[in-house]
């Protein structure tokens, strides 16, 4: 079936993912000159005028520092040289992976977004090419965009793409401040996977991505990855083969929605507090103020009391059904935890027993049987 040229198709985007996930292409290697050389290459073909940013780049996150080959280009829109849109996704891998999936899905998802951007009408805005090297190593690619390039002044949204596995939905798990706006705008794309409670627990992890260095721009900012097989990430299985092609068709839909409606919005974006969001089936993607969060919590507390009020009414031993029903929950959650930590101890034990190999950690099917023999 024929895609049209204004569209997103992995098909196209897969071409690119073969010419760069080869083999591993680590920041000094050979594999690593001839990617840089690829991705210039490739952008020239899509119309643009790339550069390239030799800087050192020093990481505010931990005391990483190194030289780096920033690639850049940008494509011009109908109000040129003001606000932009950022697109952003690191070329270099480790040593130990291809980077088929991290992060080559998110350099190839970017390359195919160009081209259909450039199939359509023109954009109200700018869009920025940003691929990043140096990120495995420490950030240092986007450190050094932040610290001296000219055109960071100008992003006004910054959207990355990484990935965490090989396969899986393309998950929305971090923000910059303020995301009420930005997520209203996620709320227009369909198929959106994400939710407030990711964005809330990454924040608290010391977990990191190129975001972490670009928040330092103070702009809104939305972060994607896929994590299913996680087990692969950062190993010789992170390769074409192991690469799901719906991941990088999800990834590729929200880059190429979401750079339009970013470019073709108002920029700078309005100032907005966080929000709540979370998706649902059949019903969607729901977002609303953070702002409502506790006036909804005060709504379910008032209902509480009122039937506790009434059951204390209608009960003569109210008070021993209290003290049951508080005793059987407290227990059901102290059992339920000590069972699943002793079956995580038996699957543990049977990993240094059994050649399955990987590490049970990373395995979705243990998890699922933890939580239901946890129930």
């Amino acid at each position: 079936m024929s895609v049209p040229r204004s569209a997103f198709s992995a098909a196209r985007a897969m071409k690119h993912v073969l010419a760069i996930a080869k083999r591993p292409h680590p920041v000094g290697s050979a594999e690593h000159d001839q990617m840089r050389d690829y991705l210039i290459a490739q952008l020239r073909n899509l119309g643009l005028d790339p550069q390239i940013q030799n800087a050192t780049g020093v990481c505010t996150r931990s005391a990483d520092a190194g030289r780096v080959q920033n690639i850049l280009a940008r494509m011009p829109g109908r109000q040129s040289g003001g606000p932009a849109v950022l697109l952003v996704a690191h070329y270099d891998s480790v040593e130990a992976a291809p980077g088929a999936a991290d992060d080559g899905a998110g350099i190839a998802a970017i390359l195919e977004t160009v081209r259909a951007l450039r199939a359509g009408a023109p954009l109200l805005h700018d869009i920025i090419v940003l691929f990043t090297d140096g990120e495995e190593p420490g950030l240092l690619g986007a450190a050094a965009f932040v610290r001296e390039h000219p055109w960071a002044k100008d992003v006004a949204m910054a959207l990355n793409f990484e990935a965490r596995g090989t396969t899986g939905r393309s998950l929305m798990f971090e923000t910059g401040p303020g995301n009420l706006d930005a997520v209203r705008v996620l709320r227009t794309v369909p198929g959106v996977t994400a939710g407030s409670v990711f964005t809330t627990i990454y924040r608290t992890m010391p977990n990191d991505t190129d975001l972490s260095e670009l928040a330092l721009l103070g702009i809104p900012a939305l972060n994607f990855a896929f994590g299913d097989g996680a087990d692969r990430y950062h190993t010789s299985r992170d390769d074409i083969a192991h690469l799901n092609t719906g991941s990088l068709q999800h990834h590729g839909q929200q880059a190429l929605a979401l750079a339009r409606a970013f470019a073709n919005g108002p920029l700078p974006r309005q100032r907005t507090g966080d929000a709540v969001f979370f998706d649902l089936p059949l019903i969607g993607f729901v977002v609303y103020s953070e702002k409502w969060a506790m006036l909804l919590a005060l709504v379910a507390a008032a209902l509480a009391v009122v039937v506790i009020i009434r059951s204390r009414r209608e009960s003569t031993r109210f008070g021993r059904d209290v003290v049951l029903g508080a005793a059987a929950t407290i227990g059901a959650v102290v059992l339920s935890g000590a069972a699943a930590y002793l079956a995580g101890l038996v699957i543990a034990l049977l990993h240094t027993i059994v050649p399955w190999g990987g590490a049970p950690a990373w395995s979705p099917v243990y998890w699922a049987a933890v939580a239901i023999l946890s129930l």
